[in-house]
């Protein structure tokens, strides 16, 4: 599927519509939760805020945006300029930030001389501007490690971690709730990632139901990931969002995602779904890496 089809179709139309009176500010979005690093309170009341009180490794949006835009213009030099050593370099560089280099430079370390051919190709098939979700299953390399290469190597693909998953999850389940719909539509089913430790990521309520990103589905997150894209590029340029530049919009909501994923609130969930759930991470604790706590987590990961 292409992006004007997905777009036009009603559920996503419908929800684009809902989603953007939150992005505006005219329907608040309160949400609150204990961060573990540092110890604290972390709360907002409309996405705006969620932007605002941004936090990774300590560091607040701004200064965080500046080591991005450093990073993306590494590795956009390196794929201009055919330079293979400078792009493993870079993309070194963007997992670090992240904090998900553990199994992932090891990978990137041994494509070498292939890993730019190869991350190339596949941001081909990844770019939101005519990406189609049939051609995805040629995305080898894809977890919360290498969306964020991926996002920096292109205009308008947001990094899709678990805590941004969760995030997307969690606002389509507010939608479906406030339309009195008993199923997630198809088309709006967002994966989410799990914690390591205790936080909630699951944004399942009731009969509206949401799977969970796994390492043996590279194509299910790469789907995701250019929907995400989809979706918040037709809304990252209400107020307040679109009062930025427009290079940092999307950048910016993807970040009030983030704060957001970190916890979310404990739904009803029938007794077989809530075992289910409390088996699942001990099952998949290898994908929860940039979805540990706010200073162990963009080890984005997951």
């Amino acid at each position: 599927m292409r992006r004007d089809e997905y777009l036009h179709g009603p559920a996503v139309e419908r929800f684009i519509g809902w989603l953007r009176e939150s992005v505006r500010g005219d329907k608040a979005f309160p949400h609150s939760y204990k961060m573990l690093k540092p110890v604290r309170e972390w709360r907002c009341n409309f996405l705006w805020e969620a932007h605002e009180r941004y936090e990774w490794n300590g560091l607040n949006f701004d200064v965080n945006q500046a080591e991005l835009d450093c990073l993306a213009a590494c590795v956009r030099r390196a794929v201009k300029d055919d330079d293979r050593l400078a792009f493993v370099g870079a993309a070194l560089g963007i997992l670090n930030w992240g904090g998900v280099t553990a199994g992932n430079a090891a990978k990137l370390r041994a494509l070498g001389a292939e890993a730019l051919p190869t991350f190339l190709a596949a941001s081909r098939l990844l770019d939101p501007s005519h990406a189609d979700t049939t051609l995805l299953q040629d995305v080898r390399f894809m977890n919360s490690g290498w969306t964020k290469v991926y996002a920096l190597m292109l205009d308008g693909l947001p990094i899709y971690d678990g805590r941004v998953g969760a995030a997307m999850g969690y606002l389509v389940q507010k939608h479906c709730t406030d339309e009195a719909l008993d199923k997630v539509p198809d088309s709006l089913h967002f994966r989410w990632g799990p914690a390591k430790g205790d936080h909630n990521r699951d944004p399942s309520s009731g009969p509206l139901r949401f799977k969970m990103l796994t390492h043996a589905s590279p194509r299910k997150r790469a789907e995701c990931n250019v929907r995400a894209a989809w979706v918040l590029n037709e809304v990252c340029g209400e107020e307040r969002f679109g009062d930025l530049p427009p290079d940092g919009r999307l950048r910016a909501l993807e970040a009030a995602l983030f704060m957001i994923g970190y916890e979310l609130p404990h739904a009803f969930l029938p007794q077989r779904s809530r075992i289910a759930r409390a088996t699942t991470p001990l099952m998949c604790a290898t994908t929860a890496t940039h979805d540990a706590g706010v200073g162990a987590e963009h080890k984005r990961q997951s």
